[in-house]
């Protein structure tokens, strides 16, 4: 039986204060050596000098998110310095006892670490499974027709699959939630803070809760006419009339991204079962699925996803829905 996971014990060694940005920050994870949780970053400390972070502290990750995303110049105290991987420098560790705050301002910018932000798809088809994948530019070249609805955590989560490629090739991208019907065949896109996978012997990429969207210019060396082609299986398609709709409504805290066990919705606030946070209801993501029993040459049931539910107004007359 695997060992339970420790909580990370950093002892503090040093009482000065570092300013600086905060960039690639990672998602939360357990060491595989002495299973303790921690997520790591990298800390801008002047216009040319980056400092990898190590955080032994999963409940400051929202924060760290959160300074990134906004480019906020932020002070950390009470941190231990470590030697460097690299042998040059030091890398900076953070437990319970660091704080982060934001600043005004810094005599430096914002600027993105040396390395290589962008990869290409050969580049991430190299990769092994379960990698952080900074970002990956690449034009759409299919979407399913379809979405899954799958069980996640205790509750249900909407999946798409596309494919999009560079000059090198191409790969499967997994989408997720909020990001489905977002794309459009034909554009081309640069993808932030994706993982890899592996299924079937086959490496695909996948968006997390943290990932992005950016719509870019097209990329040089592509054909103008797609050819690619994915076989999806026989796509069924039903008519009939509405004659009863079951609707469940799920929220998601928007700060930390946990599913809420219950929740009011009549009251003006609610605490989220992690973050423990009391916030408004609008901080609360809601994601409704529906259970549609259709009456025709004979009596149908679907599950209707939520972006159908949310792109289509369902009323009790004939209709036609697509699914696999």
């Amino acid at each position: 039986m695997a060992s339970p996971v420790k909580q990370a014990k950093i002892q503090v060694k040093d009482d000065e204060t570092i300013f600086g940005y905060i960039h690639h920050v990672s998602d939360c994870k357990v060491s595989s050596v002495k299973r303790i949780k921690l997520f790591n970053a990298v800390l801008q400390t002047n216009r040319e000098d980056f400092k990898n972070m190590a955080v032994f502290a999963p409940e400051m990750h929202t924060a760290f998110m959160q300074a990134e995303k906004n480019r906020s110049p932020v002070k950390v105290k009470n941190f231990t310095k470590r030697i460097s991987a690299q042998g040059e420098g030091f890398e900076v560790y953070c437990g319970k006892e660091t704080q982060v705050s934001v600043v005004e301002r810094l005599p430096f910018c914002f600027k993105e670490p040396p390395e290589k932000a962008v990869l290409s798809i050969n580049e991430v088809k190299a990769m092994a499974p379960k990698q952080q994948v900074r970002a990956v530019v690449g034009r759409v070249i299919h979407v399913s027709d379809v979405t899954e609805t799958v069980e996640c955590r205790g509750s249900c989560m909407e999946t798409q699959a596309c494919y999009i490629e560079d000059s090198g090739g191409n790969i499967k991208l997994q989408l997720w939630d909020k990001l489905i019907g977002r794309v459009v065949v034909g554009q081309t896109y640069k993808w932030s803070n994706l993982s890899t996978r592996m299924f079937g012997g086959k490496l695909y990429v996948t968006t997390t809760r943290h990932s992005e969207i950016e719509l870019m210019d097209p990329l040089p060396g592509l054909k103008k006419e797609i050819d690619f082609h994915n076989d999806e299986g026989e796509v069924k398609i039903i008519e009939g009339k509405i004659t009863s709709v079951e609707v469940v409504v799920s929220r998601r805290c928007c700060r930390c991204q946990a599913w809420q066990e219950e929740f009011e919705a009549k009251a003006k606030f609610h605490r989220c079962v992690r973050c423990k946070r009391l916030q408004v209801l609008q901080m609360y993501e809601s994601t409704v699925s529906a259970s549609l029993t259709l009456s025709g040459k004979s009596e149908e049931e679907l599950m209707v996803p939520n972006t159908v539910v949310k792109r289509y107004d369902l009323y009790m007359y004939v209709i036609v829905i697509i699914i696999v």
